[in-house]
Formats: structure tokens, sequence, C-alpha cells
């Protein structure tokens, strides 16, 4: 069952301590498009780690062990790789944004996390990871964490996970990894502190 309180959390670590992309500044209703993808982060990190899976309920296989983690690795690659931009989430790519070279044309990455098409992935599969619903969201969320936490174990550490994701897993040391795992860090502690005191307040009420 997602947990709501965990929701919160990473909705509140994403209004609160992530620069916004200039281009939404003034942004209507950034509000709701946070809420989603907060709530996008949190299923794909819950998934990831097996988070609060009932006892006797369907069978999961963790790929990772820390959901706070998972959830701040993810706000960490996000911030780096587009400060979550909406127009970027849309699928429309500025002047070299998103692996491209033209303006709204030739993407080769999608989302906020900048996922890149795998040989093994159908194009339908892979275009489903631009739009700002739900599934969109949460496809690409799922697809980020996955390839995360793989680099994680691979290249064995914070570091080596961004290393990974951005240049493939023979590649564990790519210089930018080093700010993104310490914003991963940060993000994490943010999130676990916020789902503390949201709990907190929830449980004496």
């Amino acid at each position: 069952m997602l947990s709501t309180i965990l929701v919160a959390a990473v909705y509140l670590t994403l209004q609160n301590n992530v620069p916004v992309a200039q281009a939404d500044v003034d942004e209507v209703g950034r509000e709701v498009r946070l809420y989603i993808t907060a709530y996008s982060i949190t299923a794909a990190a819950q998934k990831a780690t097996c988070y609060d899976v009932e006892e006797g309920g369907a069978q999961c296989k963790p790929i990772f062990g820390d959901v706070f983690m998972a959830a701040g690795m993810l706000v960490s690659l996000g911030k780096n790789e587009t400060y979550f931009s909406r127009q970027i989430q849309e699928g429309k790519c500025g002047w070299h944004e998103c692996g491209g070279k033209n303006r709204w044309l030739d993407s080769r990455a999608k989302s906020y996390w900048q996922a890149e098409k795998p040989p093994t992935m159908s194009k339908d599969e892979f275009d489903n990871f631009a739009g700002l619903g739900i599934d969109n969201v949460s496809s690409a969320a799922w697809y980020a964490v996955k390839h995360l936490s793989g680099s994680y174990y691979v290249c064995r550490g914070m570091t080596g996970a961004f290393s990974g994701y951005a240049r493939g897993q023979d590649h564990c040391d790519w210089g930018p990894a080093k700010g993104r795992a310490r914003d991963a860090y940060y993000y994490t502690s943010i999130i676990r502190r916020e789902f503390k005191k949201l709990e907190k307040s929830a449980n004496s009420s």
C-alpha cells in the first residue's frame, strides 16, 4: 500500500528544497504537478524496496534496501538532470536538451530523469515516459530507480549509482556523479526528517 505520509514527505522536499526551473517560475498548477511527481517517486521507491508490503500479500523482490534513499536518489537525479522542468517532462526540449541537437526534435532522452531508450524497449513504451500524467511519470520513475539501484550495486555505492546511470555500468567514476551523490544524501535526510515529523503528527492526532 502506498504510504501517504511518504508521498507528503517527498512532496514537501520537492516543493521547498529543489530549485525551480527558469521556465516554470510562473507556472500555474505547479502544486498538482509536484504531487504527481511525489506520488510517482514514492511508488517507485516503495516498489524497489518492497516497503510496506503486507505479509501474505503479493510477492515482492527488493532491488534496493532503503526506501528513503531510493526516493532521495530520484529527487537528486531529477534536480540535476532537469530541475523537474515541466516542458522537458512533456517532451518539449530546448536547444541541446534531452540529448538532441534541435529544438523540440531529435530528443534522445525523456522525462525528468532523462531516461534513454534501451534496445529491448519498444518505441511506444519509451514514448510513454513523456507526459504529465501519473502513468507517464510513474513509468519513468520506475525505470530510473531500477537503473540507479543496479548501478549502485555494480559500482558499489552512491557515486557509482549516478556514474552508471549516466555512462553505463562499466563506467563507475564519472566526475559529476559525486555532486549528485551528495545531493542524494541531502535529499534522503530531508525526506526522512519530514516523514518522521508527519508520522509523529499523525500519531498524536
